[in-house]
């Protein structure tokens, strides 16, 4: 077990270095003694949300010099490629080594330099650093070409002239293909501890207002093992820019690793076009069946009597050309109101799972039908854990093996997600009796966002692949986020949370403030261990009392000349498993 290491990436007080959103990688410069063998380790590359990067592991060592181990850290910025390095130590310890503590070098220093070990020079260093700003420019002059094209062009032409790829073969049948991918994974069980880290931010195009990076919810992926269409990940979402109706129409995507994606040439962007108010689109969600590629999303027509709710989809044998759109699913409003959409197709029959918004106690209901479009069965409520006074809103479920599984936000009665939403892991034998996650598998707030909301999956044979949509911190804006979800064993993190928070000004010579932190509720059973770090460097921290699983309160002194004015306190609170 290595060091958490908490990097303040905002060192330049406003000018280039400061660096609010984008990815920090600590990069070891020598070869090192583990047991019985040498090893380089690899580089850890995590992202940056409001100034800080956190690495929750980093390798340390028994023996040596202090600092044992040098790296080189990186940083840079998500939207410019602009950044710095230096050159750092990690001393063995256990509690969060934070970045104004670490000793820092302009080069790896000579006295960590021992026998027989395989440094990077410096020469090497500068040159590496020369080839990483000639890629960042040429990043850089790539965005500024992208976004002139952007001005004036149609919004499908002018996203594909900046993310454009070749289509590639059909796979025979997708379901299958699936099915075969999924046979092999160990059974997914919701009452296992299940935990992922906060997710990196992805980017994703809109085609209203027309970007590159734009607001976005509603995620659905699917991937598939070997590819269909020339990608091997797929994705539909729904722009919302600034919370606007109008813009949340479906949108198709693909990527060859799940994280940077890219319009396939010739989609249509978006698959459809709702004009929002009385009449707009949402929940987007994919499925496959015998080759096919559908995806299906809500629309609500206030104005159609007796037929607002409609769930509409279009199909693609090759992830380009798509069918026009069709009924797959309508009922009226006073009946029954299917939120968040999940449509799964196996032994010959279409499977579809939903909140229905027309109970008081918004349950998830299942229904089948043999064709789209025709006559589905009795809706029946399923049976799935909520926390007191909350439903269900946002479930996603496929068929993974012979079980179901899937992930549900839940909120609270009479609530839309956002601010009070949870999200956990889902299973079942069959797709009535659900067992859910005693705990949330992300926490919902801290540096990254305040918000979460809808999430899709992918099981993999080392955890769940986790996409969700949540509101990003510094500006405030509907962004989709990436994580790994892991079942967790005994000693390592189970739950945990971060985030910051301005103080009053703390005077000088021995003036104190304090900062109260409230838990979300429910996600430590027992006291967790918390650590922060103060961005002014007039001021240290302190604990007031032992941290209860509700609150900490965390104390900021000041025992030098001049006041610090408002600082920021960033903090993160892990709690062990027992």
């Amino acid at each position: 077990m290595g060091r958490p290491v908490l990097i303040n990436t905002r060192v330049g007080g406003g000018s280039s270095t400061e660096i609010m959103f984008g990815e920090a990688t600590l990069e070891p410069t020598m070869m090192h003694p583990r047991g019985s063998a040498t090893v380089f380790p690899a580089p850890t590359v995590v992202g940056i949300a409001n100034g800080v990067a956190f690495f929750d592991d980093v390798d340390t060592t028994a023996t040596g010099p202090t600092p044992e181990w040098v790296y080189r850290l990186r940083v840079r910025d998500a939207r410019t490629g602009a950044g710095w390095t230096r050159f750092v130590g990690v001393p063995a310890g256990g509690t969060v080594l934070n970045f104004n503590d670490m000793p820092v070098y302009n080069e790896v220093p000579a006295s960590e330099r021992p026998a027989l070990v395989d440094l990077v020079s410096v020469a090497e260093s500068a040159a590496e650093d020369a080839r990483v700003a000639r890629e960042d420019a040429d990043q850089a002059a790539q965005s500024a070409a992208s976004a002139a094209a952007l001005v004036g062009a149609p919004a499908g032409d002018a996203i594909r002239a900046v993310v454009n790829s070749d289509v590639g073969t059909l796979a025979s049948d997708l379901r299958v293909n699936l099915d075969s991918t999924y046979a092999a994974l160990p059974p997914v069980n919701a009452t296992d501890r299940w935990f992922a880290k906060y997710g990196n931010r992805i980017v994703l195009p809109t085609h209203q207002p027309i970007s590159t990076d734009g607001q976005v919810v509603h995620p659905s992926v699917i991937r598939v093992q070997g590819g269909w269409g020339g990608y091997k990940y797929w994705m539909a979402y729904t722009p919302y820019e600034s919370g606007n109706d109008a813009y949340e129409d479906p949108c198709v995507v693909a990527s060859n690793d799940g994280t940077h994606w890219e319009l396939p040439a010739g989609i249509p962007f978006p698959l459809d076009d709702g004009p929002g108010g009385a009449k707009y689109n949402s929940d987007t969600n994919l499925a496959i069946a015998n080759g096919v590629l559908y995806c299906f999303w809500r629309y609500l027509d206030t104005t159609a009597t007796g037929a607002e709710e409609m769930l509409y989809f279009r199909s693609s044998t090759d992830g380009v050309n798509w069918t026009p759109k069709q009924l797959a699913h309508v009922s009226a409003i006073g009946t029954l109101r299917i939120l968040a959409p999940s449509f799964e197709y196996f032994n010959g029959k279409w499977h579809l799972w939903g909140v229905d918004l027309n109970q008081a106690n918004r349950p998830l209901v299942y229904r089948t039908a043999d064709e789209l479009g025709g006559a589905w069965s009795t809706p029946v409520n399923c049976n799935i854990p909520v926390e007191d006074n909350y439903s269900p809103w946002h479930v996603t479920v496929k068929r993974v093996g012979d079980q179901f599984v899937g992930l549900m936000n839940d909120t609270m009665l009479g609530g839309n997600g956002g601010r009070s939403a949870n999200l956990y892991v889902i299973s079942s034998a069959d797709g009535i009796d659900w067992d859910r996650s005693t705990k949330p598998v992300i926490p919902r707030i801290g540096p990254e966002h305040n918000d979460m909301y809808a999430a899709t999956f992918d099981v993999t044979p080392d955890g769940i692949d986790i996409w969700y949509s949540a509101i990003a911190r510094n500006p405030s804006a509907w962004h989709i986020f990436r994580a790994k979800a892991t079942r967790q064993g005994l000693g390592t993190p189970y739950a945990a949370t971060s985030g910051y928070g301005e103080v009053d000004t703390v005077a000088a010579n021995g003036g104190k403030s304090q900062l109260v932190i409230d838990f979300p509720a429910g996600l430590f059973s027992g006291n967790p261990i918390v650590t922060a770090t103060s961005a002014n460097g007039r001021c240290t921290i302190g604990l007031e009392a032992t941290p209860t699983k509700d609150q900490a309160i965390i104390n900021v002194f000041n025992w030098t000349t001049g006041g610090a004015t408002t600082p920021r306190v960033f903090w993160q609170a892990i709690q062990q498993n027992a």
